[in-house]
């Protein structure tokens, strides 16, 4: 039973490249909401968001 779990655990388990890829995909989507919401806040004349609120989602 032991073989068995620790086989799946090998086989589940993720490469670099699909973590390498999943962290740049949230980098991106992440720069991209941000970029927004300035643009969104100087167009309107509201202050934009300091650094303590920008965190990561």
């Amino acid at each position: 039973m032991r073989k068995i779990t620790a086989l799946e655990k090998v086989a589940d388990s993720s490469t670099y490249y699909q973590i390498d890829t999943n962290a740049m995909i949230k980098g991106a989507i992440q720069a991209g909401f941000t970029e927004a919401i300035e643009e969104l806040t100087s167009q309107k004349g509201a202050r934009a968001l300091s650094e303590k609120y920008r965190i990561p989602f």
